[in-house]
């Protein structure tokens, strides 16, 4: 019964209610072509609407990042409250680098945002370098560095343990900004955290500069566990497909752009 409730449920709102209507239309049309880009469509949306999709998707970005040496995931950052005889992989850091994974015009953080602060306040609660907040507003009016700022100062990190680059609207500034900050600070090495998918390119990006780059790796978007309900559309899972596909062109642009 309970599958049943969740058939219907996923029939009813996007993206199941587009991939039905695209169906019918198929199925309705007099013009064979009509009806082959018709079910076309539904499959493509049906596809990037479902768990094992949208982690083929992310599978290789993460996995790339991963990859990037020394790289880190948060979850190994052991939590010691800034005593140095215990620091075992970020101890050499000049500072913490937290790159904004966008906010809501309310001033509500998007989830990656939210993932990306609370592994820059781990690393900072280990370490206790400073915090550089890279985000401006891109398209709204609410700049993110510094409502990360507010989180920030909330749980009692120290003003002026946080510098904030607020003109950045991609990760391109993002990159641009903070070397010359970190050029003006005299900074040499950074732990640079974002999210795991978002880190190949962030990575590719910070390493233009001679700062010394340790990748912290968050939000990861992997799941890997399927049950039946992980083959019913959701809105959550061509979310999440749609910002790889978009990361996928993002480096699609920077390769070609730097070949």
């Amino acid at each position: 019964m309970f599958f049943i409730k969740k058939l219907i449920t996923s029939a009813m709102l996007p993206p199941g209610l587009f991939i039905i209507a695209f169906i019918i239309c198929g199925l309705c049309a007099k013009r064979k072509s009509i009806t082959i880009l018709s079910l076309l469509c539904a499959l493509m949306l049906y596809a990037l609407s479902i768990e094992p999709v949208k982690d083929t998707l992310f599978l290789h970005l993460e996995n790339q990042a991963q990859a990037i040496a020394p790289g880190i995931h948060v979850r190994e950052i052991k939590f010691t409250n800034g005593n140095p005889k215990e620091l075992t992989y970020i101890h050499t850091i000049d500072a913490i680098v937290i790159l904004g994974g966008g906010v809501y015009e309310n001033g509500n953080f998007k989830e990656d945002s939210v993932n990306r602060l609370l592994a820059g306040y781990f690393v900072y609660s280990t370490t206790g370098k400073p915090i550089i907040l890279s985000g401006g507003s891109a398209g709204s009016n609410v700049q993110e560095s510094y409502t990360m700022y507010s989180v920030l100062h909330r749980l009692n990190v120290k003003r002026d343990d946080i510098i904030i680059e607020s003109q950045s609207r991609d990760t391109d500034d993002n990159a641009d900004n903070v070397i010359k900050i970190c050029e003006r600070k005299h900074y040499k090495r950074i732990a640079l955290v974002t999210s795991a998918y978002h880190m190949p390119r962030a990575y590719k990006l910070f390493g233009k500069s001679a700062l010394s780059v340790t990748p912290v790796l968050c939000d990861s978007k992997l799941d890997m566990r399927y049950t039946i309900y992980s083959f019913l559309p959701q809105f959550s899972s061509f979310a999440n497909s749609t910002k790889a596909l978009r990361e996928y062109i993002a480096l699609a642009v920077l390769y070609i752009a730097g070949s």
